[in-house]
């Protein structure tokens, strides 16, 4: 460490520059910063791909689709058997707003609401039709599930996408968009609720194996 001659201000180094500059963004403008950084984060949660996020691709199990809170709730098992089983990762997307509120989707797993909010990711909020519910037409929704499952796949490299057998006809057609297109090694799959509870197997299968998962061996 170079010494410091607390008379000698030519020995103080950068102290009235970088640090001031430090102090001017952190402390004075610090809710600017707070508004930068939510504003970044809820991109990153509507699948805006960064440069960084090129450069250090993920490689997930599972991304599961709610689009409502009663989906939710029938995926509640599967994705908790997701987070405790060893090495497996897998993230809720929802499309938020008025069709599926995060807060509400994480109490219902018995998450706090501000899971929603936190920097480590349980939950993608792609907040479909946020601002105003009547806009959301049928052509809108699928551009917007699709715009955003695009970003979700090729950041994290899903093995694996789920939603259930009853999505609105738009989602379906935008989810499966999204994978043919941007999915390498990723697999669809549309479950009908009664088959969820028992399929809860698929938590256990390697990477490899649930990329190669056929809708119409879980049904049968």
């Amino acid at each position: 460490m170079v010494p410091i001659d607390p008379n000698d201000k030519d020995t103080w180094a950068d102290s009235e520059h970088r640090l001031a500059q430090i102090s001017e963004t952190t402390v004075i403008y610090k809710d600017v910063v707070q508004v930068r950084d939510d504003q970044w984060w809820r991109a990153l949660t509507r699948g805006y791909i960064t440069q960084w996020s090129l450069m250090h691709p993920q490689r997930i199990d599972a991304l599961i689709y709610a689009h409502s809170l009663q989906d939710v709730a029938d995926f509640a098992p599967m994705i908790h058997r997701f987070r405790t089983t060893h090495l497996k990762k897998a993230f809720l997307v929802v499309p938020g707003g008025s069709l599926c509120p995060c807060e509400e989707a994480a109490v219902k797993l018995g998450w706090p609401a501000s899971v929603c909010h936190e920097r480590r990711f349980k939950i993608f909020d792609l907040e479909v039709g946020a601002i105003a519910r009547s806009l959301v037409s049928d052509i809108s929704l699928m551009q917007e599930i699709y715009s955003a499952f695009k970003g979700l796949i090729k950041i994290h490299s899903p093995a694996l996408v789920l939603a259930t057998e009853g999505v609105p006809s738009s989602v379906r057609d935008g989810l499966a968009m999204a994978v043919t297109k941007h999915g390498r090694n990723t697999s669809l799959v549309f479950l009908p609720r009664n088959v969820i509870p028992h399929s809860l197997w698929i938590t256990n299968l390697r990477l490899e194996s649930l990329q190669g998962i056929n809708l119409y061996c879980l049904i049968v």
